[in-house]
């Protein structure tokens, strides 16, 4: 059935009507594009510089992460993928390096290979007393650097106060040991603004050789090295005390920086991290970033951290081990001879009776002995009619006639305390007789 045509107007004329109406709101709408951070990749959540070697490769340099010290441990032998022309980035690698290891990577320096190691491993932290074999070999020493500017501000005071015989000061180095003008170094953290989100606004700012201007380091805050065996050739120093330091070994060379993990995902883009990682790669082969993962178990960190609380807990749970262990020897159970009145088992009797459904038998049984005693002293006992019997029994047991006939013939109450007390009245009976 069609539609008058009246209808069909109207139909039309809304549906036109709410196509203008979504046309307009069409081109209210503002499409805005937003930028939202979700996070490192699983790839890079696996390899901490991953951003480190995408950096180089794009600079057409070649780079390679490997986790672990397997890398290490291939360069003893003949088929070590790590040339001579190559640089090899140890991460949270410090006081972790043993005695084989370190003569491999030292006697691959001196034939000409290039190592980078800093004074800081994130597992073990700047307050574990075990040396580093390296850095010992090296004669390097850390300082903290709160405590190496006191010691510049004592050594200020002194001077002021007794100014010494003048000296010949030796001129402040760059890495690569250039000659040339000393150079400024300089912390200046107010200065840095517009910063990538996670970076600290706390940097060291260093000269190195052919650059006009300071690169910025997020080293501010980190120990200070000490070369106690004034063998470095090249070093970067600020107010804080010496920030790098570089050993001429042979025909190689080894960089030492208080904090190498500049150049993981999270660093590498900020100040000028990365710019410093293509210095140091320089035109050379590969680089290799060399991720420790041999970080120490959770007994010995706790040791570490709290000796004493660990030592007490490990001697209470010995003593509640030895607590609860097995004795020999039967148990010795300790009895309690208790004398009860016999009316309190006569209640206990009626009361386990009672929850197990079992009072008329308690009764009936009660009765009976009752009965039979009576037939005994009264023959014919049985076959007397209920008045004379209790009367009977009030002659034999001087108890009012009203207990009697309640003892003997009354039906069990329907309640617990009914039950007993009926049960005391035949005991009562029994024992008259």
């Amino acid at each position: 059935m069609a539609l008058p045509q009246s209808k069909q107007i109207v139909i039309a004329a809304v549906v036109i009507l709410l196509l203008v109406i979504g046309f307009g709101l069409w081109q209210q709408l503002e499409w805005v594009e937003e930028e939202v951070d979700r996070g490192f990749s699983d790839e890079a959540r696996q390899k901490p510089t991953l951003a480190a070697e995408r950096f180089l490769r794009s600079l057409d340099l070649q780079a390679e992460s490997r986790r672990g010290f397997s890398l290490l441990d291939e360069m003893s032998g003949g088929a070590s993928p790590v040339t001579l022309d190559d640089n090899l980035v140890l991460i949270n690698a410090h006081r972790t390096l043993r005695e084989k290891r370190l003569q491999t990577l030292w006697q691959w320096v001196e034939d000409g290979g290039h190592l980078i190691v800093s004074a800081r491993n994130r597992f073990l932290g700047n307050s574990n007393p075990e040396q580093d074999l390296l850095l010992a070999r090296l004669g390097v020493e850390l300082i903290d650097e709160a405590e190496y500017r006191l010691q510049v501000e004592q050594l200020q005071q002194q001077d002021a106060a007794d100014p010494p015989a003048p000296t010949q000061q030796q001129p402040s180095q760059q890495p690569a040991a250039q000659d040339g003008d000393p150079q400024i170094y300089r912390d200046l953290p107010e200065t840095i603004v517009q910063l990538k989100s996670g970076c600290s606004p706390a940097v060291v700012e260093v000269t190195f050789r052919d650059e006009d201007e300071p690169l910025k380091a997020n080293w501010y805050g980190q120990p200070s090295l000490i070369d106690s065996q004034d063998r470095a050739s090249g070093w970067i120093s600020s107010e804080g005390g010496l920030k790098l330091l570089q050993f001429e070994i042979g025909e190689g060379m080894i960089t030492v920086t208080t904090d190498n993990q500049i150049w993981t995902n999270r660093r590498i883009g900020c100040h000028d991290h990365a710019y410093m990682l293509w210095l140091f790669a320089g035109d050379s082969g590969k680089t290799w970033f060399v991720i420790n993962q041999d970080s120490p178990s959770l007994w010995v960190t706790l040791w570490q951290a709290a000796p004493f609380g660990l030592a007490l807990s490990l001697l209470a749970l010995l003593l509640w081990l030895w607590q609860q262990a097995v004795r020999f020897g039967p148990i010795l159970i300790r009895t309690h001879i208790e004398r009860r009145r016999f009316l309190e088992h006569t209640q206990a009797n009626a009361a386990f009776l009672w929850r197990h459904g079992q009072q008329h038998t308690l009764i009936k049984s009660l009765r009976d002995d009752i009965n039979q005693r009576l037939r005994w002293r009264h023959r014919g006992f049985d076959e007397l009619p209920e008045k004379q019997q209790v009367e009977s029994l009030q002659r034999l047991t001087a108890l009012p006639a009203v207990f009697i006939k309640e003892a003997m013939f009354a039906e069990a109450g329907a309640g617990e305390q009914d039950f007993q007390r009926l049960v005391e009245q035949l005991q009562q009976l029994r024992n008259r007789l």
